[in-house]
């Protein structure tokens, strides 16, 4: 009986290891973060321009967060007193279109862009400069995901191939591609099986502080967690019938790009983004009826959680972008003022923080898994 009713468990499917998050069934909506949070802490950001509106990802370093923003990237220093721009917007020698995802190389002394023209840019992490630029052949379009997978090779995500339809099913495409620094292929994985959701607001692929990378096609629960090797573990989310049904997009054979309002729309939950390992628990944002934001936290017993709906303000309501020695991370661009927020972390941090200053400030957040 006992086995019948465990709500998550970790199984190994056809060899490769799989982890079972159902993040409905053992999750409890909340309308309070105070009895659930152990720490919290602020972080003013120096410069206060609306560079971080929309900050699709954060890469935490020992002493920097690396951020993508509107397709520009930036470096801020730990305690946020000191920001600077990677790169320069153009077509000139290290300079990008526009930055699609940013990841470390496996010895975290350079971080690469991934540019929308499928090039990779380099950058020396620790004095921001140009140190090459990979240049992919033509045939590789659209990738929106990068992930290093050893020292001498990268990962690039394909959420689709270049033209999307019912009969591409047929296809060999890979959704993954592995590459050497000189752009080589050198591998490839994931058969394309259903519609891939990327977009401008989420993010493909997870970085997590162990070195571990999750790829999350947006639709589809099953998720995919490198870590260091071209060998994958699967990260399931089940939301039982909740979940976007198989290849639901790609009904009728039309255009997939056209059912998205509907999706978004229904109470499916989609559009799995910022996937965090906390501990030995995990963090996750998906968007469910009407596209409202939802974030979970599911505690290290992988049995009990809790949830709640994000609800922006000035700006849309945004998910954690980074997690760092079981923290979270989260970027507001104000929280001064009383306000009369409808947003329960929002209004955590007003009620915590003596004087909350004006500007983009980041929120770390440390939870307790055990209620007050």
């Amino acid at each position: 009986m006992s086995s019948l009713l465990c709500l998550t468990c970790c199984v190994r499917q056809g060899g490769c290891p799989e982890t079972v998050l159902r993040p409905l069934a053992v999750s409890e909506e909340i309308d309070d973060l105070a009895p659930f949070v152990s720490d919290i802490e602020i972080i003013p950001v120096a410069d206060d321009s609306n560079c971080f509106r929309g900050v699709k990802k954060m890469l935490p370093s020992e002493d920097s967060f690396f951020i993508l923003s509107g397709g520009a990237v930036f470096r801020v220093s730990s305690d946020g007193k000191e920001v600077s721009k990677i790169g320069e917007t153009g077509r000139g020698p290290g300079e990008y279109i526009q930055v699609e995802d940013i990841c470390f190389n496996r010895n975290h002394d350079e971080l690469l862009c991934l540019d929308a023209d499928c090039s990779v840019l380099r950058f020396d992490s620790s004095t921001g400069k140009c140190v090459g630029k990979i240049k992919l052949a033509d045939q590789y379009v659209n990738p929106s995901g990068i992930f290093p997978v050893n020292e001498d090779q990268f990962g690039l995500y394909f959420p689709n191939p270049a033209t999307v339809a019912p009969e591409s099913l047929h296809s060999e495409f890979q959704c993954i591609h592995f590459f050497d620094y000189d752009g080589k292929e050198k591998g490839s994985a994931l058969p394309w099986e259903d519609f891939n959701f990327s977009s401008a607001f989420s993010s493909s692929v997870s970085f997590n502080w162990d070195d571990c990378y999750i790829v999350s096609p947006g639709f589809s629960p099953r998720c995919y967690m490198f870590d260091g090797t071209e060998e994958y573990s699967l990260l399931t989310l089940d939301f039982g019938r909740k979940n976007v049904p198989f290849r639901y997009a790609l009904k009728n054979g039309k255009d997939p790009w056209t059912k998205l309002p509907e999706i978004f729309e229904s109470d499916f939950y989609k559009g799995f983004s910022s996937i965090f390992k906390i501990g030995d628990g995990f963090y996750l944002s998906a968007y469910g009826k009407r596209s409202a934001l939802w974030n979970f936290v599911i505690f290290s017993n992988l049995e009990s959680g809790i949830c709640w709906q994000s609800k922006g303000t000035s700006v849309p309501p945004q998910p954690a972008v980074a997690c760092k020695d079981a923290c979270l991370f989260f970027v507001y661009d104000s929280l001064s003022g009383a306000g009369n927020s409808e947003d329960i972390l929002e209004n955590l941090v007003r009620s915590t923080v003596p004087a909350v200053p004006d500007g983009t400030v980041f929120v770390k957040v440390r939870f307790d898994e055990i209620r007050k």
